[in-house]
């Protein structure tokens, strides 16, 4: 009987594709907290909602903006260092955020980084898929990705809920921040030979 990893004819490409889900799904936990915690933010007083409302924006903005660069530059720079390097700066930027929860300036520039960061990883995942996986291999690994969509979703606003129950609503940022880190060296770790 054959072996498979993950539905994955050759068990090193179930590898890969996992760690390529991990990482990508884990982008999900640090991008959508901030509109989890936005209601208990706006109730803090801390900041106007036209500042709560700038923040999220800040996120887009750079999101969108590095998604245009991160194309161009994956193709020159490896996309182990450059995947991990968004997923570890997202995760240490949603940390310093918990850190610095009191300064709108910090949550500005923090969330508009972690916007940018996160967008160095999704470029650098299709760039894995073309160059490791082939034929139907490269269709089932397009549509399976399409679960840490759903998934991560599910996932952010799920950690956040429970750390909100139970701690401030800043640990949020610290908990999902930890939650990535351990996804970046997972992903770091695992993708030595790539």
């Amino acid at each position: 009987m054959d072996k498979t990893r993950f539905g994955y004819g050759n068990p090193h490409n179930g590898t890969l594709f996992f760690l390529c889900w991990i990482a990508y799904f884990s982008t999900y936990i640090c991008r959508l907290n901030y509109s989890a915690v936005m209601p208990e933010l706006s109730a803090s007083g801390l900041f106007s909602e036209s500042q709560i409302a700038a923040v999220s924006s800040a996120f887009f903005i750079c999101y969108g903006l590095g998604q245009l660069v991160s194309g161009a530059v994956g193709d020159k720079l490896s996309p182990r260092h450059m995947i991990f390097g968004g997923v570890l700066i997202s995760g240490v930027s949603n940390i310093l955020i918990f850190l610095f929860h009191t300064s709108y300036a910090a949550l500005l520039l923090l969330w508009g980084l972690n916007g940018a960061v996160q967008s160095m990883v999704w470029s650098p995942i299709l760039r894995v898929a073309g160059e490791y996986f082939g034929g139907r291999e490269k269709e089932k690994f397009g549509i399976d990705i399409a679960t840490t969509v759903p998934l991560g979703t599910l996932a952010s606003y799920g950690v956040s809920l429970v750390t909100m129950l139970f701690l401030p609503w800043h640990y949020v940022f610290l908990t999902c921040g930890i939650i990535v880190l351990i996804a970046a060296v997972y992903w770091f770790l695992g993708t030595g030979r790539l």
